[in-house]
């Protein structure tokens, strides 16, 4: 690593940690990407727990660790290294997802849950949609290596309904707004999503979580 990235990559760190001090999620997330330091975390839990975690598990975890860290630093409390607290926050979270997954949900259980506090649940509102967009602008990069015109234009309306937070927009919708046929729509649909995805995995991208319902599972 050049040492002018080096630096790069320590200020936006320290940048992070005066975020968190001062009660900024959104900062204290934004300079977090921007240190490389969020996706090179994830590439290394994902790695780790390959075939016991998905990836939106992982990031669930990270989300959480950085909920951690930035409620320790709000309060006052002293982190040397972000990198190393994120890093076993989220090794120690993941460790206990895989080892412990959730059981079934028995009555009289939401009594137990504790309410998560509002400035966590305001680091991972900002991490979810930080991670929702960067999918997005991905997916979009491959958009013009995944075949012929109508395929593009089908998967490009359905990145525009999940930009907008509709997962459930149907074929019929899609056929309307492409001026395709519905039976067309859905083949090409499946066509795109598959072709996206190994597209993707071979990008190294994961946003797998991101795609839109298919109609076949909806009740």
């Amino acid at each position: 690593m050049a040492l002018a990235d080096k630096e790069k990559i320590d200020a936006e760190q320290r940048l992070a940690k005066e975020a968190g001090r001062a009660g900024n999620a959104a900062g204290m997330v934004k300079h977090l990407f921007e240190s490389s330091l969020m996706d090179k975390l994830a590439h290394f839990v994902r790695k780790q727990y390959f075939g016991a975690l998905s990836s939106e598990e992982v990031d669930d975890c990270l989300a959480e660790a950085v909920s951690g860290a930035f409620e320790a630093l709000r309060q006052g409390r002293n982190i040397n290294s972000l990198h190393s607290y994120l890093l076993k926050a989220t090794k120690n979270l993941a460790s206990d997802l895989a080892a412990d997954k959730p059981l079934p949900f028995l009555p009289g259980a939401e009594e137990r849950i504790e309410a998560p506090s509002s400035s966590k649940s305001q680091v991972e509102n900002h991490m979810r949609d930080t991670l929702r967009q960067r999918a997005l602008a991905q997916a979009r990069q491959l958009l013009p290596q995944i075949g012929q015109e109508n395929i593009r234009r089908v998967m490009d309306v359905l990145l525009d309904a999940i930009e907008k937070g509709i997962p459930d927009i149907t074929d019929r919708q899609i056929a309307e707004i492409t001026d395709l046929k519905e039976d067309t729509v859905r083949r090409l649909k499946n066509r795109a999503i598959e072709r996206l995805t190994k597209l993707a995995e071979a990008a190294g991208y994961h946003f797998e979580q991101y795609q839109v319902a298919d109609e076949d599972d909806s009740l």
